[in-house]
């Protein structure tokens, strides 16, 4: 008739109401066509949709209405077939997924669609359609948690919305009487107690602005409570954390659960629009991915028992750690023939830009946990990030930070902290002889002098090296430039016509006997070389300044190095000539080498 099809297009929508966790199916809701007095039940399912079949089950909830109807479609949205719907009425809707023959998603909560014939006193209740996401979750043997999201009208008519909850309960496994109860509340959660352990409750939700004005649609959830036996609480719940300087990391949880109720654990789980995780009942713990750092968030545990008994631990609080990116991306430490010096140079992390440095303030101790006010400080008022750190112990363990003076007057600290030792003074070029040491340094612009030292376990059948550099790292290894070093017993070379200032990456790559390369235990390090200003620069700070007479205002600048030195040491128009021992030499030049000798 004419006034149903005016009453199904208005009572058709209704939400998806669930109690365990995020559905696939969702949105499911109903909507009539007059014109054809079809009843079109739709909703939504997560792409892709390959292969994927939907069954549609329907009934009339009455007396003799109990046999459901099968429907089957490839697509999200069914036409229902029932035309001989009466006043009263109730058709129930559910739907579940399958692929190849295999059920994907189990039946879908139950969609209800009430007949009427008229509206009661002519109101208009096509905008009344209940509450969406409505749970309950178990708090202890007799007592419930309902909590909905609210229809987004806060008004129909000018009149306040509210909502009716009943509740009824379906069993009476206990031998009491079955119990119906009807709370009105306009908030969208509150606490039921005085429930029975072990029975079984329907519970439903509809919104309303008067007695005689209630969607005709309501949300359904129906609960089993847990007996005495059968309920248990999360407890000492422990959380663990590590994250890293990009600010991604993990949270680590462990709580307890009673030694009785262990093998009785069916599954733990998040639930609603939250990100959830499910695993078996065994474990008693989970890692929590894909957290970001300092950020509050709320953890609840949500248990299924075997017998279907759902249970909830309540609401965690906790906070992720902040973690401050490290603005310094790698430390170098150059040794020097001088045994107690070294030359730190650091490269700054991409996302630092040179314009905006002003300086360092670099921090040096070889006792870690000191204050950093007890630390020997060394401010930096330039961009170079290079710095010579000299009179330093011999066989001693230094920690270095650098923060980063920005030009704004701001500082970036340094979260990490860099460590070296020195080498032994009675040692010369020690660090050549130990295991995995490396070491580079800047002849002259565009030439680099690089040493290394493979482990024993790799010099026992090494061959040769071959030596990778590139400006660009990402370039395939083929791309690299190369020299390769036939003598096994070859731990050094010289790099020469290199582009000045320039950053280049190195691999020491061991050449085993038989041939092949064994990148597994490859030397890897970056550098850049020195600019012409640059060098001059280091000439004048490190030659020592010997005045030739009192009140002389000339000098001779004189180096020292070690004359039995693989590599030269001096500079272009220098030669390293021993004095006093033969394995400590002074850097002179070709003009005076004669002259001195001689004398």
């Amino acid at each position: 008739s004419r006034d149903m099809r005016s009453l199904l297009l208005l009572t058709a929508l209704v939400p998806i109401a669930f109690s365990y966790g995020i559905p696939a199916i969702r949105d499911l809701k109903a909507r009539y066509h007059p014109q054809t007095s079809t009843i079109f039940v739709e909703w939504t399912f997560p792409q892709p949709h390959d292969n994927v079949a939907f069954n549609v089950r329907y009934r009339i909830n009455k007396a003799g209405g109990d046999h459901w109807k099968m429907l089957r479609t490839a697509d999200p949205i069914v036409r229902l077939i029932q035309p001989n719907l009466s006043d009263g009425d109730e058709l129930h809707v559910q739907v579940n997924a399958e692929r190849h023959g295999r059920v994907i998603e189990d039946w879908s909560q139950v969609l209800v669609i009430t007949v009427t014939k008229k509206a009661p006193n002519g109101e208009s209740q096509d905008a009344l359609i209940p509450p969406t996401a409505f749970t309950a979750n178990i708090l202890d043997t007799t007592s419930v948690r309902l909590e909905w999201k609210p229809v987004e009208d806060a008004q129909v008519d000018g009149k306040d919305i509210y909502y009716v909850v009943n509740v009824k309960q379906l069993t009476t496994r206990s031998g009491g009487v079955l119990q119906r109860q009807q709370i009105k509340t306009s908030e969208s959660s509150f606490t039921m107690g005085r429930l029975i352990p072990g029975e079984k409750y329907e519970l439903t939700i509809r919104s309303a602005v008067s007695d005689a004005q209630v969607s005709n649609t309501a949300a359904i959830v129906e609960i089993t409570m847990p007996r005495d036996e059968e309920f248990f609480e999360i407890g000492n719940l422990i959380i663990s954390s590590l994250f890293k300087n990009s600010g991604s990391g993990a949270v680590n949880l462990t709580w307890d659960v009673p030694a009785n109720m262990a093998n009785h654990i069916y599954s733990e789980a998040g639930k609603e629009d939250w990100q959830t995780i499910k695993f078996g009942g065994a474990q008693s713990s989970a890692s929590l991915h894909g957290l970001k750092s300092d950020t509050q968030y709320l953890l609840k545990i949500r248990t299924l028992l075997k017998n279907d008994v759902a249970t909830e631990s309540g609401q965690f609080n906790f906070k992720t750690p902040k973690v401050t990116p490290n603005a310094i991306r790698k430390v170098d430490v150059i040794y020097s023939h001088e045994v107690n010096s070294v030359r730190l140079q650091w490269i700054l992390e991409p996302h630092i830009h040179t314009a905006t440095v002003a300086g360092y303030d670099v921090y040096v101790s070889d006792n870690k946990d000191l204050p950093e006010n007890h630390w020997r400080h060394i401010p930096l008022p330039s961009r170079d990030a290079e710095l010579s750190l000299p009179n330093l112990k011999s066989l001693t363990t230094y920690f270095v930070k650098v923060n980063i003076r920005n030009t704004d007057g701001s500082v970036i600290r340094a979260p990490s902290l860099y460590r070296f030792t020195t080498i032994d003074s009675d040692a010369e070029f020690a660090e050549v002889r130990q295991a995995n040491a490396l070491s580079y340094r800047n002849l002259v612009p565009g030439k680099v002098a690089i040493a290394w030292h493979f482990p024993d376990a790799v010099v026992e059948t090494l061959a040769g090296t071959t030596v990778y550099f590139s400006e660009h790292h990402k370039l395939p290894i083929e791309s690299w430039n190369t020299v390769d070093l036939h003598d096994p017993r070859k731990n050094s070379v010289v790099l020469a016509n290199l582009r000045e200032g320039a950053h280049y990456y190195i691999r020491i790559v061991p050449v085993r006997t038989n041939g092949v390369k064994d990148f597994e235990n490859q030397e890897h390090f970056e550098m850049r070389t020195d600019t012409r200003e640059r060098f001059e620069e280091q000439l004048r700070s490190v030659h020592q300044s010997l005045p030739l007479s009192k009140g002389d205002k000339s000098f001779l600048r004189i180096t020292s190095c070690n004359p039995d030195a693989i590599l030269d040491e001096c500079g272009l128009q220098e030669t390293c000539i021993a004095v006093r021992n033969e394995s400590i030499g002074w850097c002179i030049p070709f003009s005076l080498k004669d002259a001195i000798l001689q004398s």
